[in-house]
């Protein structure tokens, strides 16, 4: 078989696709008929693509290769806080095992299929803020549920006047949140709590700096961190949510 082949085969197209239509263009070929059939409308086309430059060049400004042709709008990362109110490494390091220990012990006992998927943003954005939250109440929220639910208070973290914090209440909602939040997370997950970093953090840009450099240190040795709503430490809430994003969920480029 590969023999009949080769003999068949010319050396003009040896390494070529043959012909599969034996078309050839006539000496008289007019290109301003408008073709009848197959074979016209291949000698047209034969026709047209001798007119066409083997070969095109073309001139290129290379200034403008320079300019970016995409204007991307980069989101910036978590605000620097003063000194005296950043978290020290092991400050961070007991509230990461405290927080994992609680997922921990929270993994058998987290609803498999909870009963609300939906909630509606009327009923939640005044309960957020003078309600505590309550583990039977978190956990009948779906995944969707809670991720919705986080939305709500980013809208209202935003609301937030310069020099205040996150009030006592809200911060168990979200602690109730990260706590039972599934993982891994969906890519809308991800950015919402990559939304509570920054903004945690732009609250705490707004707060006032505490003289004392080096109460937080001695706060960090207690085991039992202070109230969420301590009038003395307002920014320890927002330094354990962003320290919970940052390295529990690996949103690394946001930790302090």
């Amino acid at each position: 078989m590969f023999d009949d082949f080769e003999e068949s085969s010319s050396e003009e197209d040896c390494g070529m696709l043959k012909k599969a239509l034996d078309v050839s263009l006539p000496e008289d070929f007019d290109p301003n008929i408008v073709p009848q059939n197959g074979e016209e409308y291949l000698q047209l086309v034969m026709y047209e693509a001798k007119q066409c430059k083997r070969w095109v060049a073309v001139d290129v400004d290379r200034s403008k290769l320079k300019k970016p042709t995409l204007k991307i709008d980069m989101i910036e990362n978590c605000d620097k806080a003063p000194q005296n109110m950043l978290p020290s490494e092991q400050w961070q390091k007991d509230k990461l095992k405290d927080f994992s220990n609680l997922r921990s012990f929270l993994e058998d006992k987290i609803t498999e299929s909870p009963e609300l998927a939906t909630i509606q943003d009327s009923l939640w954005t005044d309960r957020i803020s003078t309600e505590v939250a309550k583990f039977s109440t978190i956990d009948n929220l779906s995944q969707g549920g809670k991720v919705r639910l986080l939305q709500i208070i980013l809208e209202h973290l935003e609301k937030i006047e310069a020099g205040d914090t996150i009030g006592y209440e809200t911060g168990t909602w979200l602690y109730g949140i990260l706590a039972t939040l599934g993982v891994p997370l969906c890519p809308h997950a991800c950015h919402c709590l990559r939304e509570l970093a920054r903004r945690c953090s732009k609250i705490r840009s707004s707060l006032p700096i505490n003289s004392s450099e080096d109460k937080y240190r001695r706060c960090s040795k207690i085991r039992s961190s202070l109230p969420i709503n301590s009038s003395e430490d307002k920014y320890i809430n927002l330094n354990l949510f962003i320290c919970i994003v940052a390295n529990y969920f690996k949103q690394l480029d946001l930790a302090d």
